[in-house]
């Protein structure tokens, strides 16, 4: 694991981890940990976009795919839904699957 935070903010806002130089076909894993539907309020997490090396990598990419599940179930591949489908947010205890090209 590169690190680890806690999201608390409504509005968008940038994290940085400091990482091992990434090659082609390197896997990076955003895991949401913490989903909730309480008194009407519904916790979900939005990733816009993932940067490595001045890189771009979009959610919605061809190949991002989100495997569901909480824990290590979220590690399995066996729940996988096209990173896409929701346009960036992550609405369930999942990992948002990214493989740098």
């Amino acid at each position: 694991a590169l690190g680890t935070l806690e999201v608390r903010s409504t509005t968008g806002a940038d994290y940085l981890f400091a990482a091992p130089r990434l090659v082609a076909g390197s896997r990076i894993d955003l895991v949401f940990l913490n989903d909730a539907n309480t008194n009407g309020e519904d916790r979900n997490l939005f990733i816009e976009s993932v940067s490595v090396a001045g890189r771009v990598m979009l959610p919605t990419a061809e190949g991002v795919v989100i495997d569901i599940g909480p824990g290590m179930e979220a590690f399995d591949g066996l729940d996988l839904v096209p990173g896409g489908i929701y346009g960036g947010w992550i609405p369930w205890d999942a990992a948002l699957r990214l493989v740098v090209k």
